[in-house]
């Protein structure tokens, strides 16, 4: 990224990371390799959030050309751009069945939007001031929203003096209507000079509980406060910090609370009671802090990014950064950790000689009938994302994932809502946008320049050493991609001296002759790049173009053939496999 990193998520299964950035771009990254694997550029300014939907297959942009824009994971192609917003969008969130996004913006309104077909469902109208964050509850039902607040000087002779700040509302996802207003941050006085008083109102972050039955929120008033979602009554006031709180999150089993201040300490406290548990303190201005999948781990940013056990507060390890990040945030799938900084860097880091615990899961009971207390329990691994029945009794132990047999703890609590529809949402299905652009890619080339040509159809223009990545289509490549008729006028004319499509990958077969006079019944064989499996072929396939056995995929064997011992390359591709 040239500019800012604003935000980034982590795909449900932790293999891809997305990262948004006031250069107006969107990269998707493979969190194992770190490597790039598209630039998504169709915002016209500042990209300020991004989210992936429950299966990983889509994402959603917020920018501050006041859209939203849904992409493809799979093929990068944009799947439709969300329009109706009259200022900049400063958030979003898929709800947890992939049905519905929500979307914040300057307008100081709240957009519900059909997922599937990207039509405004509902504006949610209540706040006076810029709305800049949202969130789903977590099981879907509910949304919490956070305004920018506000800044009012008042002079000495004025009676007026500001109340508490309503900066948080709560609103029914389903319908729109507004439940609740979070109204008890007090303000902080700055005193000018004698004449002028500043009352500034803010809450810097909230976030909901585990079970969805809680709100925490930090402010510039130095306190956290713990709020009832139903009823949204204020349970508890967290106070000890000396400056603002910019930060706060709950544990995965809901029973601490981490909190974040310009004070430059962290603060562990009981979600419970609002008793404060332990200081951590650090060398500077924390900017962001969040709990390990298994609660054992807090990562704090303090100028540089520390890893700290969340019992004892003892540091673990350290990573100095270049430059204060912006956010951090855990794999689902624990073991590595993601930050950004404000100079447009984007960190993977992976955890060596850290142990961590199972990961920890909250179950859902779906009881259709209030008064039966048998109904069943059902709870989603995070490592195979594949839904299980757990019996009552396994309420808060350990428990080894009936599909994949990762343990995994199972919090006391759980979410009284019906799990099927979550279940539906995790499963990952093929695309539908069309055929990936591995076959259908077209690179338009100068035959006597070492530049691509873009005054025919609009193409990037970048040196041949430099891969074109199959994501960087124009749009008129990107109709013909996904099979969508163009208007005559708008489909632009290719004449250039090469026109070529990417055909089968092209392969070289091993030919292992331990006797030296048996080179021609020596058996023949290949690995298939794609599917990573050796399969054995005929002589008479040399040359042409052929199915891998394994995967399908069409192949083309070269007319030669190394003559050596193909098994330890195999077995050394197989190792590769079941380590990633």
């Amino acid at each position: 990224h040239t500019y800012d990193v604003e935000a980034f998520a982590i795909s449900p299964d932790g293999s891809r990371i997305v990262s948004a950035s006031d250069d107006g771009t969107l990269r998707l990254w493979d969190a194992k390799t770190g490597a790039e694997l598209a630039t998504l550029a169709r915002h016209t300014d500042g990209v300020s959030a991004c989210a992936f939907s429950p299966d990983g297959n889509r994402i959603v942009s917020a920018s501050r050309d006041e859209t939203l824009k849904v992409w493809d994971v799979k093929t990068g192609a944009e799947l439709g751009t969300l329009k109706g917003h009259t200022n900049k969008v400063t958030a979003c969130a898929f709800s947890p069945d992939g049905r519905r996004i929500v979307s914040a913006s300057e307008d100081k309104t709240l957009k519900l939007w059909d997922a599937q077909t990207g039509t405004e469902v509902a504006s949610l109208t209540g706040h006076t001031k810029e709305v800049v964050a949202c969130a789903f509850s977590p099981d879907g039902s509910l949304i919490v929203s956070r305004a920018r607040g506000a800044v009012i000087n008042i002079t000495k002779q004025s009676s007026e003096i500001p109340g508490a700040s309503e900066d948080m509302k709560i609103w029914d996802a389903q319908t729109g209507v507004g439940l609740a207003t979070l109204a008890g941050h007090t303000d902080v006085i700055g005193y000018y000079d004698e004449w002028l008083t500043s009352y500034i109102q803010r809450v810097n972050a909230c976030t909901f509980s585990p079970d969805g039955r809680r709100i925490v929120s930090a402010s510039v008033d130095r306190t956290l406060k713990l709020w009832d979602v139903q009823t949204g009554t204020e349970l508890a006031s967290l106070s000890g910090h000396t400056e603002e709180v910019v930060a706060c999150a709950f544990s995965p089993d809901g029973s601490r609370i981490v909190s974040g201040s310009e004070d430059g300490t962290l603060k562990l406290w009981d979600a419970q009671t609002g008793a404060e548990l332990a200081t951590l303190a650090g060398h500077g201005r924390v900017t962001a802090c969040a709990f390990s999948p298994d609660g054992s781990i807090v990562s704090a940013s303090w100028g540089s990014l520390m890893l700290l056990n969340a019992q004892t507060g003892v540091q673990i390890c350290e990573y100095q950064l270049e430059a204060p990040d912006k956010a951090t945030a855990w794999s689902p799938r624990g073991g590595n950790l993601a930050a950004a900084d404000r100079l447009g860097h984007f960190l993977i880091l992976r955890l060596h000689n850290v142990s961590f615990g199972p990961f920890i899961v909250t179950s859902w009971r779906h009881d259709p009938q209030p008064s039966d207390s048998s109904a069943r329990l059902h709870f989603g691994c995070p490592m195979c994302r594949v839904w299980s029945e757990g019996a009552a009794s396994a309420l808060g132990s350990v428990i080894p994932c009936p599909h994949c047999g990762e343990r995994v703890k199972l919090n006391p609590f759980t979410i009284n809502a019906d799990w099927r529809p979550i279940a539906e949402a995790w499963k990952v299905r093929k695309s539908e946008t069309g055929p990936e652009y591995t076959q259908e890619t077209y690179v338009i080339a100068d035959s006597e320049s070492d530049a691509v040509d873009k005054t025919d159809v609009g193409l990037t223009a970048t040196s041949r050493d430099e891969e074109r990545r199959p994501f960087d289509v124009s749009e008129a490549e990107s109709a013909k991609a996904e099979n969508v008729a163009l208007p005559a006028a708008e489909v632009p004319s290719v004449k250039r001296n090469e026109l070529r499509s990417i055909g089968p990958i092209v392969i070289t077969p091993w030919r292992h002759n331990p006797e030296p006079l048996d080179s021609l019944e020596a058996p023949i064989h290949f690995g298939c790049p794609l599917c990573r499996v050796w399969s054995e072929v005929a002589a008479s396939a040399l040359g042409a173009v052929i199915p891998c056995p394994h995967c399908g995929e069409s192949v083309k064997l070269n007319p030669f053939t190394i003559n050596a011992d193909w098994r330890p390359i195999a077995a050394a591709w197989k190792a590769m496999v079941n380590d990633e």
